[in-house]
């Protein structure tokens, strides 16, 4: 069976799995995580069954440092893979990346940086690009947001 971009409908949806921004003071510096997920849904729009796909995604998280500079932070790309079973018709596979921690960081107290470094670091997640394939065969691409596409490179 064929399957067309137009036939796929792909979603994905930011999963706060557990944590919060509530930091724990340890000397002189402060430290807190979360952890966040996305579900990714894929609608089979169709009116033929969808075989068995391999989803590939990455998920952009910017990392800040303490100390770092204002501008410098380093965007980690993590990467996974999930398999979809074949699906009737108007129905609907899904599956979940891999968790994501996001760390919080700050300097307590009146303490600073020489250098004029950050006190106070907070990673973020910038979204994430998905791409479905039917054997070598892409047959489906989705990034939130649209510019990730644009402004980044698939592989790396």
């Amino acid at each position: 069976m064929v399957l067309w971009a137009g036939d796929l409908q792909i979603s994905a949806e930011r999963k706060h799995l557990e944590g919060g921004v509530a930091a724990k003071q340890s000397g002189q510096f402060s430290k807190g995580s979360e952890k966040w997920q996305y579900a990714v849904k894929v609608i089979n729009g169709s009116f033929k069954p969808m075989p068995a796909l391999r989803a590939e995604y990455v998920v952009f998280v910017q990392r800040q440092e303490l100390g770092g500079k204002v501008g410098v932070e380093v965007v980690q790309r993590v990467k996974g893979q999930a398999a979809l079973p074949p699906t009737n018709p108007q129905a609907t596979a899904s599956f979940e990346s891999s968790e994501i921690t996001l760390r919080v960081q700050a300097v307590a107290g009146a303490l600073v940086y020489s250098n004029g470094g950050r006190i106070k670091a907070t990673d973020a997640i910038e979204g994430i690009w998905v791409k479905l394939f039917d054997g070598d065969n892409q047959v489906g691409e989705y990034a939130n947001p649209t510019t990730l596409s644009s402004k980044n490179v698939w592989d790396k």
